[in-house]
């Protein structure tokens, strides 16, 4: 709403079109009676519909475009894209987020995830990208308890069974295209009078269209599908999932299924049953075990950082999500990141003056904010521009002169080639001059003589100063001198 109320777009990207179909009718609900255009762009939609949308979103007749990997295609164009988010972030690869990302300059990005792949994980921690972790659930929700078993009819009845008696509706996941059919005419002779329907990727869109659409508003009950139900899908009458055959999913798989359920106010139940003759390997028997540990809350967050320990954090300059094997690795870039920082660092201007020159805590009170415009200051050309938008964010600037002369100080003295400024409590300025000064000698000299000062052999020039204004004015003599 704020991307969409300062005039820009915001596309938002989610991995399959059942997802891009929620969200849509999601956002179509909480933006109503807003004069927001949103459209989704997915399979199910025709070409026909598809050309229309990107000619009106190319126009900017489009403020929020709600689409599949459909909207990393060469045709799409934005007017002024202002907001990407990326949702379920670790379900695309390198690439597609690369292609995302640079669709625009200074383009923001929102990724979110319950189970960040380790490289997006370990950037945010390093402080490469800000992170928000959500810990606290939505009033009245009870969570989801976990049973691991070996399949059996009997389990499997009791769990539909269970859930149907408190007028609920149940998920039931299998990977196996083929294992689906049977399975449904299984559950019809258990439960005769029940409408049962199935779901999975190789279905035509309108037919998963219409299935889906009949499970959110209830006229199914039981759903029998693959993984395709795994992101992000929000039906909160539907709170018992069962999956079969859970030895051949992976931990975030895993995660994700299970916050299929239980987004009610219904404790919601998730069975994970093992296939009847598969031996399960240590890794598999970790998983599950895994998935039985994770606490509800903020559980997600806890396995991609176990995730992370285990993988490697991948890296930054190439596509791998994960692992540090013969590649440069993120803990290496940051090493070397840090290098650079440092000598840079080295090259500015130290001021050790004993003066109070700082924005005050309580006007910008979050530290990074407050970094982020000591940053800007620095830099800028013009800082009273500056000051004027910060202005406008945090309101009434604080007396802020001594911070404006510290500043013109190290301007000046960076112009002569000064690498360090300080001033001792009684009143005596420390020039310490760089290897090659901006300044020739003979300035330095005639500087001296009529002054007053020392200038020692280690290159440091000694004069009389007691205050800001004092050394602002030695530093535009020396300068206008030369």
């Amino acid at each position: 709403m704020k991307a969409v109320s300062a005039g820009k777009q915001v596309a938002l990207i989610a991995p399959t079109t059942i997802l891009v179909d929620q969200h849509y009718r999601t956002f179509r609900k909480r933006f109503k009676g807003f004069p927001v255009k949103i459209e989704a762009i997915s399979r199910f939609k025709t070409k026909k519909e598809q050309k229309e949308i990107l000619e009106r979103l190319k126009k900017g007749e489009i403020d929020i475009i709600i689409g599949t990997h459909r909207l990393t295609q060469d045709d799409v164009e934005f007017k002024n894209l202002g907001l990407l988010i990326i949702d379920e972030e670790h379900r695309f690869g390198v690439k597609t987020k690369e292609k995302l990302t640079k669709m625009k300059k200074n383009l923001d990005v929102l990724y979110l995830s319950a189970t960040p792949i380790p490289r997006t994980l370990y950037s945010a921690l390093s402080g490469f990208r800000d992170i928000s972790v959500i810990e606290t659930p939505p009033p009245g929700r009870r969570g989801t308890k976990v049973v691991v078993s070996k399949y059996s009819d009997k389990i499997l009845k009791t769990a539909i069974e269970r859930e149907l008696e408190r007028n609920g509706q149940v998920f039931i996941v299998q990977n196996d295209i083929d294992e689906l059919e049977p399975l449904k005419e299984k559950i019809e002779t258990m439960f005769p009078d029940v409408p049962i329907d199935i779901v999975h990727g190789q279905m035509k869109a309108d037919k998963i269209e219409r299935v889906m659409h009949n499970f959110f508003e209830g006229k199914i009950k039981i759903l029998i599908s693959t993984s395709i139900v795994e992101s992000g899908l929000d039906v909160p009458s539907a709170n018992t999932l069962i999956v079969i055959g859970a030895e051949k999913f992976g931990l975030s798989q895993l995660y994700q299924l299970r916050g299929r359920v239980g987004r009610g106010v219904e404790k919601g139940y998730c069975y994970l049953l093992t296939s009847k003759d598969a031996k399960l390997t240590p890794s598999a028997i970790k998983r599950l075990e895994a998935m039985k540990k994770i606490s509800p809350l903020g559980g997600g967050f806890q396995l991609a950082m176990k995730d992370l320990e285990i993988r490697g954090a991948g890296t930054l300059l190439g596509p791998k999500q994960s692992g540090f094997v013969n590649t440069v690795g993120l803990d290496l870039y940051i090493k070397l990141f840090e290098e650079v920082k440092t000598q840079k660092e080295e090259e500015d201007v130290k001021v050790n003056i004993p003066v109070e020159a700082f924005i005050p805590e309580d006007y910008i009170e979050d530290t990074k904010e407050r970094s982020k415009v000591y940053g800007q200051l620095s830099r800028s050309e013009n800082p009273e521009k500056v000051l004027k938008e910060i202005e406008k964010i945090h309101g009434v600037l604080p007396d802020l002169v001594n911070m404006f002369k510290i500043m013109k100080i190290k301007k000046l003295a960076k112009e002569i080639g000064i690498k360090e400024v300080s001033m001792t409590e009684s009143g005596k300025l420390i020039l310490t001059f760089s290897d090659s000064p901006n300044i020739l000698p003979d300035t330095i000299v005639k500087f001296v003589k009529s002054k007053g000062a020392t200038f020692t052999p280690d290159k440091k020039l000694y004069v009389d100063a007691k205050s800001l204004d004092d050394i602002l004015k030695i530093l535009e003599d020396l300068r206008s001198e030369e």
